[in-house]
């Protein structure tokens, strides 16, 4: 019988869960999806079911399988908040909702908030997110994430843990002590009793009854809280030794590395999260990702089908189009909640196909000057490895990539990075898997092509000139 986790991972559009070894290599025929997609706000109950009803459709298939564990991680930020009967109250948000923009005033003040939290007061963080439901909602009992909400449910809220990494991003863990940051809470007007104690990544066990019966074969496992998605991306991808940089286009996209010493500033326009008592997640996250390219695709009724031979003959070329892709507010660097997209440069002879390449273009951009940032403080990244739901789908886009940094780039050959992740974790708290250990795995490389380098060097330097 083989012994086997279980990670359920809780994304932006879409939920699955997948079995794994003792070596964080996938099972073939583990695996469950649900579709599920959020916006700014979701319906935690929906959710709920819908996790549950991935969970039962992997349940049978782990007939012939030890489970020794089952790991859960999600979104990153989430908030649930909970009622007096422990019940969620809706809505539930988002690092996409930018509702509390109005209450990002309420923390001008605070200057060392960015380096007692390694994050900056932004609509995405609970900074801003718990001062607007307290202004527009009954008062909750309790704050928590979406992976902690659930738990609630399997296991009943009093024995609830919040992982490191899930508490780092709310925005309120102090990076230094490694828990609730006191003058945050003051400033919020709560207490720490409407949040959930704060540990690496806590295990929870005693199935209530219900799931028990449900899920006979998870029963006597240990569930681990939920850690967030951007931090086990970077793990399961392999990228988990400083020097290393992770690129990820998913829904969203995001560039990070890993830094195992202490950081004595954040770098200007990213955060530094504390994932677990030795590593710190330094990085940026960008609002747009694939959402532009499926915003592309709709609205200017592009041809479904493979569009890759078409974009690639325009990839040497300059237009002079510029694509501003923050559509739905900015994130790193420049943290503006009201920041809306633009197209400059269009022409009468401008089409659709060339306004989809300067959209991926600017994302493209948009992680190049963050690899910049990343690097101005934290030296070369000497490898940077590639994933994401996106770029696994569109070699051109990885391309583009290493086209625009001018160097090597290596395309993870991980097909669910977060996953495995979600898996590695939960190995190493069983004692199982060193994670230190891990180097960059093989993938397929991409070399940039020079001649297209200056190319994307001036479209960046007009995007800069854009975003101001």
């Amino acid at each position: 019988m083989s012994a086997i986790v279980i990670a359920v991972d809780i994304g932006s559009s879409g939920i699955k869960a997948l079995g794994y070894d003792t070596a964080a290599r996938a099972v073939p025929g583990l695996s469950a999806r649900a579709a599920f997609s959020v916006g700014g706000e979701f319906d935690f109950l929906a959710l709920a079911a819908t996790v549950e009803s991935v969970l039962d459709a992997i349940h049978p298939q782990t007939q012939g399988h030890e489970i020794l564990a089952v790991g859960f991680g999600s979104f990153a930020s989430s908030l649930v908040a909970l009622g007096a009967d422990d019940q969620p109250l809706e809505p539930s948000l988002t690092y996409a909702d930018t509702r509390s923009a109005g209450f990002l005033a309420n923390w001008r003040g605070d200057t060392a908030l960015l380096e007692r939290t390694g994050c900056p007061a932004y609509t995405s963080f609970w900074t801003a997110q718990i001062a607007w439901w307290l202004e527009t909602h009954p008062h909750p009992a309790k704050f928590v994430t979406v992976t902690d909400a659930l738990l609630a449910r399997y296991f009943g809220l009093e024995y609830v843990r919040c992982t490191l990494s899930a508490a780092a991003w709310t925005g309120l863990l102090n990076r230094h002590t490694q828990t609730w940051d006191a003058a945050c809470l003051e400033r919020l007007g709560i207490g720490a009793a409407q949040l959930l104690p704060v540990e690496a990544h806590p295990a929870h066990t005693g199935l209530r009854a219900a799931f028990a019966s449900r899920w006979p074969r998870l029963a006597n496992a240990p569930f681990f809280a939920g850690v967030a998605d951007g931090y086990a991306a970077n793990l399961g991808s392999g990228v988990a030794q400083p020097g290393c940089a992770a690129i990820t286009i998913g829904t969203s996209a995001a560039l990070r590395t890993v830094v195992t010493n202490e950081i004595s500033s954040v770098p200007n326009g990213l955060w530094a999260l504390r994932c677990d008592p030795l590593r710190t997640l330094v990085g940026g996250s960008l609002t747009e990702g694939g959402n532009v390219y499926a915003w592309a695709l709709n609205t200017l009724r592009l041809p479904v089908g493979d569009l890759e031979a078409a974009l690639s003959a325009l990839l040497a070329e300059d237009r002079g189009l510029t694509f501003v892709p923050t559509l739905s507010g900015e994130r790193s660097p420049g943290y503006d909640p009201q920041a809306r997209g633009a197209i400059h440069g269009l022409s009468f002879d401008t089409t659709p196909l060339e306004i989809l390449r300067a959209a991926m273009a600017g994302v493209t951009y948009r992680l190049a000057d963050l690899l910049e940032r990343l690097e101005a403080t934290h030296g070369t990244q000497h490898t940077i490895t590639l994933s994401g739901n996106a770029l696994e789908h569109s070699r051109l886009w990885r391309q583009m990539i290493a086209d625009t940094l001018g160097r090597h780039v290596f395309a993870s050959e991980q097909p669910e990075a977060t996953a495995r992740g979600i898996a590695m974790l939960a190995l190493q708290a069983l004692e199982l898997l060193e994670i230190e250990g891990l180097r960059v795995e093989a993938g397929v490389i991409l070399r940039p092509d020079e001649s297209r380098f200056e190319n994307h060097r001036r479209g960046l330097e007009r995007l800069k000139a854009k975003l101001g």
